[in-house]
């Protein structure tokens, strides 16, 4: 029995740039979604790490000893291997893709933040108008938001807490398009 590829995967295939942060006590690392898959594999990653570590900007605006600090803490490595600062930005781009991995589908999506035309938005933050179509066999447009979940088309209707990953992985369908609502909230002074 073959198991579907994971929401990260596919996320990954449709949009490779999107970024997603994994968070730390001390920190933020902000992480490609193909990063995350490729330095989470099953197996040795050293070469997906060594090939991204450089290709996360991220990385590179965390102090020093603030990564050794937090690496130190994993118990995993003695004091003169957290000297090796090289070092230390692969094991926590590793351990941030791994986080990644390991997050279920709702929490995956709350961590996304960067997607073309606002949709990353729309996972997130629905408003009324947004509209998910996949052609022959549904489009719904978002009738409504309420405390308790997100009311579409003529009678949906979705728990918050379940918004995100259902949003995202309609997203994740090629054939499905995806148009933000045309809105603009007044602003004030």
């Amino acid at each position: 029995m073959t198991s579907s590829p994971s929401l990260l995967s596919r996320l990954a295939e449709r949009f490779p740039a999107a970024e997603l942060s994994a968070h730390f006590e001390r920190f933020t690392v902000t992480v490609p979604a193909a990063a995350a898959v490729d330095c989470s594999a099953s197996g040795a990653n050293d070469e997906a790490v060594a090939h991204w570590v450089s290709r996360v900007p991220s990385l590179a605006e965390i102090p020093a000893d603030k990564l050794a600090a937090e690496l130190k803490e994993f118990g995993a490595w003695d004091s003169e291997e957290l000297a090796d600062d090289a070092a230390n930005r692969r094991r926590i781009l590793w351990a941030a893709a791994h986080n990644l991995r390991e997050l279920e589908d709702a929490e995956l999506a709350a961590e996304l933040h960067s997607l073309p035309s606002g949709l990353a938005r729309m996972v997130n933050d629905p408003q009324p108008g947004d509209t998910f179509e996949r052609p022959g066999k549904y489009a719904f447009t978002v009738a409504g938001v309420e405390e308790s979940g997100i009311r579409y088309g003529a009678d949906g209707f979705v728990a918050r807490g379940e918004w995100p990953a259902r949003a995202l992985r309609s997203l994740l369908r090629e054939d499905v398009t995806a148009t933000p609502a045309p809105f603009a909230r007044a602003e004030t002074v």
